[in-house]
């Protein structure tokens, strides 16, 4: 491996894109025939110039994705009519993940710590952007705004334009409280003060979420404890979403999937619940087309979906998420039908064995991301999407990481920890 020691501004540089993937995506503009190019985007690309630097297990690994993503590109255009905008998401993807690597490159050479102390500093921003918009000094949207399930007042999201968004972005931040880092802790206790303060139904779902995953990972407890604990807490969930007044949001999202399920037709739906049906059905339009590869762009299926009339219907004539489904798995198996179905697959084993090992909290935080988009995303380049799919090509240098952990010293594992 190189020395990068010399590339005095590159690793600042690196925490920067990092960081930006979790924050500043939300800022997006225009640009060549695309809706929005986020900011986070604009700083990771530049960074795929330092592909050299990679170790040559990623970069092995980084050629395997282009090749399958050239592959996919191939079947469109020999079965089926290919678009420059497929074939520009397919550049783009490669280049912006080829950033991303670079700069995780940098970040686990120095165990994330600038990473980490961007992160605090941009927590520090959003608290106060939080406080400027409770003064009515700022707004992120102001055609957007919802009243807090507990508390009434119109949750302030910081540098994010819907509080689902900071649960998605935010709310894996609050499980680095497990590290026993003093600057992962107060990490976490900002992280949670602003999911708290834009609590929402996508926020509730993430923290659950990586809780189970957390407390599985445990070896503290017995696979009975387990098996409890999922049972009581699941039952717990339904408890509270269908009979909390607070929550009638939530539970109106349920009733509706069950409905929609059933067969129930009506502009009394929950919208969110109707998107969720739209776009799988659109992922199995997806995994019909192209043989089983999929055409490449999801917003081809949204006129034969057979919930766009009621969507546009109550939404005032508006297609709502065409492109995405509400979610980062029906939008890959839409786009790239069995390549998305193996990629989601394997990345689920991947994040167990990452679980299941001797890793840092911060990389078990980072390869959360894409796990919890398949609950609620929209593209590829949202949230930090980039940052875990960088973390599976790393998988080699990660299990190399693993076995040396196992063996530092308590002093080199504590300092490991900062």
């Amino acid at each position: 491996m190189r020395n990068t020691e010399k590339f005095n501004g590159l690793p600042f540089m690196a925490a920067l894109v990092l960081v930006a993937n979790i924050f500043l995506w939300p800022f997006q503009f225009p640009l060549f025939g695309f809706d929005g190019i986020g900011i986070n985007f604009l700083l990771s690309v530049p960074m795929a110039l330092g592909f050299g630097m990679l170790p040559s297990a990623v970069k092995k690994r980084l050629a395997i994705l282009l090749a399958l993503l050239l592959l996919h590109t191939l079947l469109v255009f020999v079965f089926g009519s290919i678009s420059g905008r497929a074939v520009g998401t397919v550049f783009a993807i490669a280049l912006f993940v080829a950033g991303i690597c670079t700069s995780l490159h940098f970040g686990l050479q120095d165990n994330f710590i600038r990473f980490r102390k961007l992160v605090l500093l941009f927590l520090y921003a959003q608290l106060l952007l939080h406080g400027l918009e409770f003064a009515g000094l700022y707004d992120p949207s102001i055609n957007w705004s919802r009243p807090h399930y507990l508390f009434g007042f119109d949750v302030p999201t910081g540098f994010f334009t819907e509080a689902s968004h900071v649960g998605l972005c935010l709310g894996p931040l609050m499980f680095l409280w497990f590290s026993p880092s003093a600057l992962n802790k107060r990490i976490a206790l900002l992280a949670g003060i602003s999911v708290m303060l834009s609590l929402s139904t996508t926020g509730v779902v993430v923290v659950v979420f990586i809780s189970l995953a957390f407390m599985l990972r445990s070896s503290d407890v017995s696979h009975v404890l387990k098996r409890v604990i999922l049972a009581v807490s699941a039952a717990g969930v339904v408890y509270i979403v269908l009979t909390t007044e607070s929550f009638t949001e939530i539970n109106e999202r349920v009733i509706s999937l069950a409905n929609i399920v059933t067969g129930e037709t009506g502009d009394s739906l929950n919208l969110s619940s109707l998107i969720y049906m739209n776009g799988a059905n659109m992922a199995a339009a997806g995994l019909q087309d192209v043989i089983g590869a999929g055409a490449g762009q999801m917003l081809l299926y949204y006129p034969d979906a057979p919930y766009s009339f009621l969507i546009e219907a109550i939404n005032s004539g508006e297609a709502l998420n065409r492109n995405d489904g509400g979610s980062t798995a029906f939008k890959l198996v839409a786009e790239f039908g069995v390549f998305a179905v193996v990629f989601i697959g394997y990345y689920f084993m991947f994040a167990i064995r990452l679980l299941r090992q001797e890793q840092d909290p911060t990389t078990i935080i980072l390869s959360m991301y894409l796990l919890i988009t398949m609950i609620r995303g929209a593209s590829y380049f949202d949230d930090a999407v980039g940052i875990s799919v960088g973390l599976l090509m790393f998988a080699p240098v990660l299990v190399a990481r693993a076995r040396k952990a196992r063996v530092l010293p308590a002093g080199q594992q504590a300092a490991a920890n900062l």
